[in-house]
């Protein structure tokens, strides 16, 4: 945090500063085993569904720690990628034209990985991309960068296309993962439907769209669900996370908690959920 009141970001408010300094402290926390297995995608959630029945729960729950010690031990032992080195000394957010706000990396203007030019519509959201770079150390490390990963995924790609990508979220509705259920009575269905079961009637109720309750084994999904649900605040951040860690909770409940397993699993769904939610705030 001693390097923020370089900024030049007058109306930047503490509250914002400090969800972004507490999302690097979560990445640099990890050691970089750890850290090669956190990937900051640009769903706001992305959960991928274990386990549908008891059954089925033994057989992964059994399986995930010996997977997890193999990735993570293959991760350590291969050769880091070709490291940017810190280029830049200072870092300032201005005005840019048609009233939006863009970073400086000394005199120069930050530019997207498509090489656009970097410029977003409030002056809180240039404050959190600024704060990203200004806690860089000797290397340039994106993983520490979540908010600077959606601003651009924002601008190179959704952008151009508006339209084509409300299209490819839609599908996801079909098979949400709030609406994937164990197929069988068991205590991860009751489970399901007491932490989901809220969120899917008011979705239904509020936006008018019939969400098909399935009872699939083997089918996986994203939540849509839990993205509106947080961008309308009708559940927080953590809330969220919970929410889509229903299934990956109980699991580790029954088989035990893997910290480097389940450990970077949370860590990369609260990075992700965190911020995204900020920067939805910022706007």
């Amino acid at each position: 945090g001693e390097t923020l009141p370089k900024l030049s970001c007058g109306s930047a408010n503490l509250l914002v500063r400090r969800y972004c300094e507490l999302i690097h402290s979560i990445v640099q926390d990890l050691s970089f085993p750890a850290r090669a297995g956190v990937f900051l995608f640009t769903q706001m959630i992305g959960a991928s569904t274990m386990a549908r029945s008891g059954r089925t729960l033994g057989a992964v729950g059994r399986s995930v720690r010996a997977r997890s010690f193999a990735s993570v031990s293959q991760a350590a032992d291969a050769p880091r990628p070709r490291q940017l080195r810190r280029f830049y000394r200072s870092v300032s957010v201005e005005k840019a034209p048609h009233n939006q706000y863009t970073v400086k990396l000394d005199s120069r203007t930050l530019r997207t990985p498509a090489k656009a030019a970097f410029a977003v519509p409030t002056e809180q959201v240039a404050v959190l991309v600024a704060s990203e770079w200004e806690a860089q150390q000797k290397y340039v490390e994106p993983h520490t960068m979540p908010i600077m990963s959606l601003c651009a995924t924002a601008i190179d790609q959704i952008a151009r296309n508006p339209a084509d990508n409300v299209e490819h979220l839609l599908p996801f509705l079909e098979n949400d993962t709030v609406c994937l259920r164990d197929d069988s009575e068991s205590p991860l269905r009751r489970r399901q439907e007491e932490a989901w079961d809220p969120l899917v009637e008011w979705v239904t109720s509020t936006m008018r769209v019939p969400l098909t309750i399935k009872h699939d084994l083997f089918t996986s999904g994203q939540s849509l669900v839990l993205a509106i649900g947080l961008l309308r605040e009708r559940i927080t951040a953590q809330e969220a996370v919970t929410l889509a860690r229903v299934e990956e909770d109980m699991q580790a409940e029954l088989w035990g908690f893997d910290e480097l397993f389940h450990g970077v699993d949370v860590a990369d769904t609260a990075i992700r959920v965190a911020s995204a939610s900020i920067l939805f705030k910022s706007l």
